[in-house]
């Protein structure tokens, strides 16, 4: 098999895959760009700093997954109508609309507990509490006021949850949850540190999202998830938001704005 130009190479799928099955490709060339560089074995310090250069580029692929002829704007002719969409459950925060703090009360966090509101942008080794929401002007935030310095309004203490109030999901299609979230720490954090999104039912609540911090400075920027909520159709569901500075004080942020869920 030949990738494009490339070199000879065994095993390559990719012409197999569009040839036979119809299915596009994509290869992306990271880094480096030569074996001097490091060849095709990079140092693990540089998977951060290089997944998150190529992040664009995959949202961007996964954005046109469902069709790639929409890139050419040719998906009347290739994929035809768009499936309709029905918004069961949509919410930007912008007025309160019955979320609960610490629904279960078991929550640990002394501060930066979740509120709705405006936040107010704290900085440590760079943005950890954005004052910009996905859009809007508020959105669900650990502590929105920035105090006297970084750490003064961040999650401390322990856990922070709230959940939103009751969706009644549809029997049949396929819904599915869309958020926008960050998770910002300090070089201080450790993977006990986390953002947890979960689906609760009568039957109990189940993660559906995780998201770790580390033992190194990461700094907030919006992120975009979707996830499958096929396994509650049909159910009456609350998502809750959990967040937590879990192993000693460290410097914990995040945010959840546009919740919605589509059918």
């Amino acid at each position: 098999e030949e990738a494009s130009d490339l070199y000879l190479a065994d095993g390559s799928i990719n012409e197999w895959a569009w040839g036979e099955q119809g299915i596009f490709d994509y290869t992306f060339e990271m880094y480096p760009t030569s074996e001097a560089g490091g060849g095709f074995y990079p140092p693990a310090s540089v998977i951060a700093a290089q997944t998150s250069r190529n992040k664009e580029a995959v949202l961007r692929l996964l954005e046109y997954a469902d069709c790639p002829y929409r890139a050419i704007g040719k998906q009347a002719q290739y994929c035809g109508p768009a499936k309709p969409v029905t918004t069961v459950f949509s919410d930007n925060f912008e007025t309160p609309t019955g979320w609960v703090t610490n629904p279960a009360g078991t929550d640990t966090a002394t501060t930066g507990k979740w509120e709705r509101g405006v936040p107010e942008a704290t900085d440590s080794g760079g943005p950890k509490q954005l004052a910009v929401p996905a859009s809007g002007a508020n959105d669900l935030v650990t502590g929105r006021l920035a105090g006297a310095a970084a750490g003064v309004g961040d999650i401390d203490g322990g856990v922070t949850t709230i959940q939103s109030p009751p969706v009644v999901l549809p029997a049949t299609g396929t819904p599915r949850l869309s958020l926008s979230y960050y998770l910002a720490y300090g070089a201080n954090a450790s993977p006990a540190d986390y953002l947890k999104i979960s689906i609760v039912t009568a039957s109990g609540a189940t993660v559906v999202l995780t998201v770790p911090a580390a033992a190194a400075n990461h700094d907030a920027g919006w992120t975009v998830a979707s996830i499958d909520l096929s396994a509650f159709a049909g159910q009456s569901v609350r998502i809750l938001v959990a967040a937590a500075d879990a192993a000693g004080a460290s410097l914990v942020e995040a945010a959840v704005d546009d919740v919605k869920i589509t059918v």
